[in-house]
């Protein structure tokens, strides 16, 4: 059909007429056919091996624990009541049952003590960073070694002229962390004067009793109970949002959904206007676009990489913004919202890199080419249609180099910086810090969390 370029692989490009159109079709139909059998094969592999893992009876402590959220205040206040009413709905019982608790402060003075630790770590690596080098420049000249200043910290308010109280910053770091640490101990000591949340952590012996209480109705009352997760790591619950009332919850799904819907009317009109530009080769034929005609260059960027590109930009934007949507939903797990932002983004994918863009552009084109010839719209249509997709596939190869090049950065790079010399990085006892230069005087006044920053 005399198709050039990637559309010579297309359906479009094959002659109604030919024998050629049946082996086409028949491939397509054998490709689909082999996906669906083979997804069906390992899902009943897959089943089975998770019963058998259920029942096994090899279980651990995050697997038999479910995270139950929206608990009725009867039940709440009643530890006996709870862990009765589980122990005696699930076959193998009820381990224990922890109700979480409130407490702002608590929360706020953890963070604040792996700040400072974060802190006095970062002053104890670049410190050690001055006294190799003293101790290097010491031998080469034979001179005798003399170990650098220790930073100090300034107490207090800051007025010019007057001596401010000046403390070693090891020892200020290291005393704050200290309180922040007997706070935390004797909070642990007192939980019954912190307030109680609707919501707990049911151990149960058995990992098929936490599934199947995920499963189970708990509550006759509406939304009481409703959400159960299962696998419950405390390092994956959003805590804050455990505190959120069902009603209020319910009402945030409301307005994140619509702000989704306005995104993707704002996807798709970005999306039409960028595949419009791919068929810049039937812009050109009108009069006010043939200054183009001859100019290659721009032809060919208009037409390539740079539509497809400015749209894996724009679709790369977008899970930062449904990842916040679903945060301030109210969902109370980071593994639940990058789950559910795997289905936004799906729809978002099929919805406008592949339906929008294949219909705006190839409507486009039968538009131009049909201007003052209607009848020929249903022969264009067979063959503009399939010519679109391959708009797509420009895409998805755009997708797949991205994917190599950020695995040959992590095979390659990233273990070649671990024979580097130690210049601007450290390893030290917890994280990876850097060994940076810090003042020799710094500010302790005021709040401590500002130091952090």
């Amino acid at each position: 059909m005399g198709a050039t370029g990637l559309n010579a692989l297309s359906i479009g490009n094959v002659n109604p007429k030919s024998n050629l159109l049946w082996v086409h079709v028949g491939v397509f139909a054998l490709s689909i056919i082999w996906v669906l059998w083979s997804i069906v094969g390992e899902l009943r592999i897959y089943t089975h091996l998770r019963m058998w893992w259920l029942t096994s009876g090899h279980t651990t402590a995050a697997a038999s624990t479910v995270l139950i959220s929206d608990i009725p205040s009867s039940l709440m206040n009643d530890d006996k009541r709870m862990h009765a009413l589980f122990d005696s709905m699930f076959p193998g019982g009820v381990n224990q049952v922890f109700v979480n608790r409130s407490s702002k402060k608590l929360k706020y003075i953890v963070d604040k003590r792996n700040k400072l630790a974060n802190k006095l770590e970062q002053l104890l690596t670049a410190y050690a960073v001055k006294c190799t080098k003293a101790w290097n420049r010491a031998n080469s000249s034979r001179f005798p070694y003399t170990p650098p200043a220790k930073p100090i910290v300034l107490k207090g308010l800051r007025i010019p002229f007057l001596s401010n109280c000046r403390m070693d910053a090891f020892d200020y770091y290291v005393s704050e962390i200290l309180k922040c640490n007997r706070y935390i101990l004797e909070t642990a000591n007192n939980m019954d004067s912190l307030t109680r949340q609707p919501s707990a952590l049911v151990m149960f012996n058995k990992q098929i009793a936490a599934h199947m209480a995920a499963q189970t109705v708990l509550d006759y009352q509406p939304f009481s109970m409703a959400r159960v997760s299962t696998n419950v790591n405390p390092e994956d619950v959003i805590w804050s949002n455990l505190q959120i009332s069902p009603w209020s919850r319910r009402i945030r799904g409301y307005i994140s959904f619509i702000i989704t819907i306005a995104l993707i009317v704002l996807w798709t009109v970005l999306t039409a206007i960028l595949s419009s530009l791919v068929q810049i080769n039937s812009l050109v034929e009108l009069k006010a676009f043939q200054w183009m005609k001859d100019n290659f260059v721009v032809i060919g960027m208009f037409s390539g990489i740079v539509p497809s590109l400015v749209l894996a930009v724009l679709m790369s934007m977008l899970p930062g913004v449904l990842r916040l949507l679903l945060r301030v939903e109210g969902t109370t797990r980071k593994s639940e919202i990058e789950l559910r932002l795997l289905h936004r983004y799906y729809f978002f994918q099929i919805w406008n890199i592949y339906l929008v863009s294949i219909f705006s552009s190839s409507v486009f084109q039968i538009a131009v080419k049909s201007i003052g010839e209607p009848g020929k719209i249903v022969e264009l249509i067979q063959t503009q249609v399939p010519h679109a997709i391959m708009r797509v596939v420009v895409a998805v190869a755009i997708i797949v180099f991205t994917i190599g090049a950020h695995l040959y950065i992590d095979d390659v790079y990233m273990p070649a910086i671990k024979y580097l010399p130690v210049k601007k990085a450290a390893d030290v006892e917890r994280n990876p810090m850097l060994a940076q230069e810090f003042p020799n005087v710094l500010d302790g006044s005021g709040d401590i969390e500002a130091d952090m920053d």
